[in-house]
């Protein structure tokens, strides 16, 4: 199972099946949030583009 990160605040939670529905930092109101909102990536997809 892979380890979300979220994009917004760069959180990785712990492996699960999908990512958490909310970001425990980006929902702090004086957190600054992209205005798509929670986004989410795994580890593979950032060290895929590594050579």
């Amino acid at each position: 199972m892979p380890k979300f990160i979220c994009e917004t605040c760069g959180v990785q939670y712990s492996e699960s099946e999908t990512p958490s529905a909310e970001s425990i930092i980006s929902n702090e109101e004086r957190q600054y949030v992209f205005v798509a909102a929670n986004c989410y990536f795994i580890r593979s997809v950032i060290s895929s583009g590594i050579e």
